[in-house]
């Protein structure tokens, strides 16, 4: 606490603050920082360069100070109040969720930031992620990785792979799950960009479409987006989440989520809807 209040007092000096950690959902270390005339969100091992552009176009909350303290980065943001999006959200509010993910993946400047040599190609950045979830399959502990169902569903993903026309690599946001998303008066916003990076535009669009919209809303996403809908990316990317997040509850020895992904994956790599999104 004593660090954080001498952080602030660097930027905002002469305000009394009161420090508490967020309530949940933050991974790094984090802290919300109240006076008389700031709410503030205050983050350590903010490094990524892509902040102040992301902040710039407005697709996260206004950055009012960065900087290092003791060898950390560190970040301050306004803290914003908002409500999660549900499913119910995302189906009435499609043209805004397109608009939003546009703004970020076709921003060129963003693209600069995040374009640190050297580069990879479409097709060994797809083949990154198949060594490295090959790599954690061979590794997975719970028995349920190890069936037929499960050694076939993996080969199979593994072969859509190499058929993925390649595509630019466009920053896209590493988890876009609702519990990283805001709506606030003032539009939506997203937190968490800490793992921004450059990939597939499907990366984040295809999770935010399989897991809570209706397949039969997916043209109208891509109609406001401005591409042409390809099924097979969309897919392909759910899966690779998918297993993704089962392999990881796995390492944790969590069986049940583990087994719910794994389910999800299956269906995405035979490109079945999900049977949990609103009809």
């Amino acid at each position: 606490m004593h660090s954080i209040k001498h952080i602030l007092a660097q930027h905002f000096p002469d305000q009394h603050w009161r420090v508490a950690p967020p309530p949940a959902g933050v991974q790094k270390e984090a802290y919300i920082a109240q006076s008389d005339q700031h709410t503030l969100f205050v983050k350590f091992d903010a490094d990524t360069p892509a902040w102040s552009r992301l902040a710039d176009i407005g697709v996260t909350p206004p950055i009012l100070g960065m900087g290092t303290h003791q060898g950390r980065p560190y970040l301050i943001q306004r803290f914003v109040e908002g409500t999660y999006p549900d499913r119910v959200w995302f189906a009435q509010h499609i043209a805004v969720l397109a608009h939003f993910i546009s703004r970020y993946h076709h921003d060129t400047q963003l693209t600069e930031l995040l374009s640190a040599p050297p580069m990879q190609s479409y097709t060994d950045h797809i083949q990154q992620e198949v060594t490295t979830l090959t790599g954690a399959m061979a590794t997975a502990t719970c028995d349920m990785f190890k069936t037929d169902r499960a050694r076939h569903a993996f080969a199979q993903f593994s072969e859509q792979a190499k058929r993925l026309q390649p595509v630019p690599l466009v920053p896209t946001h590493a988890d876009p799950s609702p519990a990283n998303m805001l709506v606030t008066t003032h539009g939506m916003t997203m937190l968490d960009w800490d793992d921004v990076l450059l990939s597939d535009p499907m990366r984040d669009v295809g999770l935010v479409l399989w897991w809570y919209l209706p397949q039969r809303a997916w043209q109208a996403f891509f109609d406001v987006y401005g591409t042409p809908m390809e099924r097979d990316r969309i897919f392909w990317w759910v899966a690779k989440r998918s297993v993704e997040l089962a392999l990881w509850f796995d390492t944790r020895h969590a069986d049940e989520p583990a087994r719910a992904f794994l389910d999800d994956f299956y269906r995405a790599v035979q490109h079945q809807a999900n049977p949990q999104v609103i009809t």
